[in-house]
C-alpha cells in the first residue's frame, strides 16, 4: 500500500484534495489524506490556513520527534 500525505495550506486546498484526488487515488492502490497546517493561536484556538513563512509551518513539515 502506498501512502500520500498532502500538507496543504487552506481550505480551498484542502477541500481540492478530498473531493477530487482521494478516491481516484484509492482506486489506484494509494491511500491519500490531507491536512492544513497550523498557523497560530490565540486564547487557546488554533488557526489553520495562510502560510505566512515557512517558521509558521515547520512543526507540521518535520517528523515528530
Amino acid at each position: 500500500m502506498i501512502r500520500l500525505h498532502f500538507i496543504v495550506e487552506g481550505y480551498t486546498e484542502e477541500a481540492f484534495v478530498n473531493s477530487v484526488l482521494v478516491e481516484p487515488l484509492a482506486a489506484r492502490g494509494v491511500f491519500a489524506d490531507c491536512c492544513r497546517v497550523r498557523t497560530g493561536s490565540k486564547g487557546g484556538r488554533q488557526y489553520k490556513g495562510g502560510v505566512p513563512n515557512y517558521a509558521k509551518v515547520r512543526n507540521d513539515l518535520l517528523p515528530a520527534r
